[in-house]
């Protein structure tokens, strides 16, 4: 039985084969450097690129000369404007997160910040390091792992060495804390079962960046190894029904931890709803953004058949920024008319009616 689990230490693992390369006589050596944040960052930029984008579209409303079109052909022009600021002012503060993020880190390991270094996602920074920089980092408490690209299958997990989260039967592998480079076995004193796996459909009660509450079946730990499973969970709100379906660790009787999610959606979904919350509006807008630019980028779906569903609104078979101008122009409609429209379907119908 192998499964992943928590580090002992937020120390940072760094991989044999990055220092191998500074053993054989490189000044520098590149790597990706993997570090610890808040996940819930993500989101809260995007509901700031979301507001932002807001703001400037009234602005251009405003500026429309109401007499030169129908109401219909206003609402699509907002709708453009929006999703064309939205999606300018998601990027752009997605890297400026990013930068800031990691800034500290680089300044404490005494890393030059220049424009060779590349902020690829949210966790992960890549950039040259010497010899030096690279026994500062082993202790900085917010680095995770630092390793060569080698050390990273197509998938991007990390599959380098050392590995801090294997377990083998009742054997835990982890970074030692005082040598960083090389590997500890611990017998655990849990027995087996105290590892396995869950699936359950139940409601969501709170979440937050350390624990996420179920209705029925209580709190899990984020011990999480896979940032995009973080992610992926933080879009979920309270309320939210999920099916979920995760590999767990037990410390003891009240510190149960998630640890790798391999199911999570929810098992109905309204049109034009993919975020879950019972409302059409700009964070299901920037569902659908976000989905189509790693679409148009060569990226894989990573969503459930449910969430493809309800994010095609305009059901012409493809996730993109039609869709979430749909759901702008129904959120702008609610937002600005006493008649207030239920479902994407009747709002459809709406549009058809009022060409």
């Amino acid at each position: 039985c192998a499964a992943s689990v928590p580090m002992e230490s937020l120390a940072a693992v760094v991989s044999d084969n990055t220092i191998a390369e500074l053993e054989n006589g490189a000044e520098t050596v590149k790597v990706r450097i993997s570090y610890n944040y808040d996940a819930s960052i993500p989101g809260k930029v995007k509901e700031e690129a979301a507001k932002k984008a807001e703001e400037l579209t009234i602005e251009y409303a405003n500026s429309l000369d109401t007499s030169k079109y129908t109401d219909i052909e206003i609402m699509n022009l907002k709708s453009e404007y929006y999703t064309s600021k939205y999606e300018e002012l998601s990027k752009e503060l997605d890297e400026k997160a990013k930068k800031e993020l990691v800034k500290p880190v680089l300044e404490d390991i005494g890393a030059d910040i220049t424009e060779n270094i590349v902020y690829p996602f949210y966790g992960a920074v890549y950039c040259e390091l010497t010899a030096e920089q690279l026994e500062k980092a082993k202790n900085n408490s917010i680095i995770s792992i630092i390793a060569v690209d080698s050390d990273f299958d197509e998938y991007g997990n990390y599959i380098g060495t050392p590995n801090p989260y294997i377990m083998t039967g009742t054997t835990a592998t982890f970074a030692s804390a005082s040598t960083q480079t090389s590997t500890t076995a611990v017998t655990t004193t849990a027995p087996l079962e105290e590892y396995g796996t869950e699936m359950f459909t139940d409601t969501i009660e709170s979440i937050g960046r350390d624990m996420v509450k179920f209705k029925e079946h209580g709190a899990y730990y984020l011990g999480i190894t896979q940032i995009e499973d973080v992610q992926k969970l933080m879009t979920y709100k309270q309320g939210s029904e999920v099916l979920i379906g995760f590999e767990y660790i037990r410390a003891n009787d009240t510190h149960v931890s998630i640890n790798k999610i391999f199911m999570l959606s929810r098992s109905k979904l309204d049109l034009g709803d993919p975020t879950g919350d019972s409302m059409i509006d700009a964070r299901d807008a920037s569902f659908v953004l976000a989905e189509y630019s790693l679409l148009s980028t060569g990226g894989a779906s990573h969503l459930t058949t449910v969430e493809k569903t309800a994010s095609d609104a305009n059901k012409d078979g493809q996730i993109d920024s039609k869709d979430a101008s749909l759901m702008l122009g129904m959120y702008a409609y609610n937002a600005t008319s006493e008649n207030k429209i239920e479902t994407m379907n009747s709002y459809i119908e709406y549009l058809k009616t009022n060409e």
